[in-house]
């Protein structure tokens, strides 16, 4: 996030107007920002006197006071003599306003109030005098953008491969793959669906098992299993691996309750780990 505090440039001079405290800054690259001041206001008024301000931050040029957009956050700040005796109050003010820059060069945010007042005002200004004894009051401005953009993560073919290199004894071993596929075996097997093209082809059905063909070149399998038998509810599925660095692996099914083999087929939801 980027912020700033003051000063970064906290003088904002014109010999046009009187002075108004604000910031200049350069933001660092186009976008909707939020700027926000942090002031003490005094106001001092006799037993029938009123102060009513109103302050907004707004965005002007750099010489000139000429409003080019506005914050459009009105903070009320009113100290009130109404009474039957003198008042005098110290308003905590945190006045925020939000612009959208559509350049990355200097820009000017200004603190302007607009004010109604009757009898007899006699204090009206902001707490900004440092002394020590008085706590260092101060004006505390920060501008933060609001819209950061970060890069979004993308996954090609997460489930197909998990992307990831194991350092094994100074070398660097395959990528770990992940296939999840849901497939038919019988006389006339098919892959009814599957993540990416990891499997290439099935097999037919032969004493309740099919084999399974990965696209992939395969190390060696890190672990298979079945998520459903949707044909057979309680079956017992099984995965056997081929000869060493084969890129296929046999999976077969047996009726729990006899241990005959699932006949004429069976489908399954399979999910496979493989180097």
């Amino acid at each position: 996030m980027h912020k700033w505090t003051a000063p970064e440039g906290l003088t904002c001079n014109t010999s046009a107007v009187n002075e108004s405290v604000g910031i200049a800054f350069t933001p660092p690259t186009t976008g909707r920002y939020r700027a926000c001041f942090e002031f003490g206001h005094f106001g001092a008024a006799d037993a029938v006197g009123r102060i009513f301000t109103t302050f907004q931050l707004v965005e002007t040029g750099l010489t000139t006071v000429a409003v080019v957009s506005e914050g459009n956050s009105r903070v009320p700040s009113a100290p009130d003599g109404t009474t039957a005796v003198a008042q005098a109050l110290t308003m905590s003010m945190n006045v925020c306003g939000e612009f959208t820059f559509t350049s990355a060069t200097k820009k000017l945010i200004r603190l302007m109030f607009e004010q109604d007042t009757d009898a007899t005002v006699t204090t009206n200004l902001l707490r900004l005098g440092r002394e020590a004894t008085a706590g260092q009051r101060d004006l505390h401005i920060t501008i933060e953008k609001m819209n950061q953009q970060f890069p979004t993560p993308v996954f090609t073919d997460l489930t197909n491969s998990l992307a990831r290199k194991v350092e094994i004894g100074g070398t660097i071993d395959e990528a770990i793959k992940m296939c999840s596929a849901h497939i038919t075996c019988s006389g006339s097997s098919s892959i009814v669906s599957q993540s990416g093209d990891c499997l290439s082809s099935i097999g037919n059905i032969s004493a309740g098992a099919c084999v399974l063909t990965f696209t992939d070149d395969v190390q060696f399998f890190e672990a298979c299993h079945s998520n459903e038998n949707a044909t057979n509810p309680g079956a017992n599925l099984g995965f056997h691996t081929q000869a060493p660095g084969s890129d296929q692996i046999t999976v077969d099914c047996d009726v729990s309750s006899s241990g005959a083999d699932c006949t004429p087929t069976f489908t399954s939801f399979i999910t496979c780990i493989y180097r």
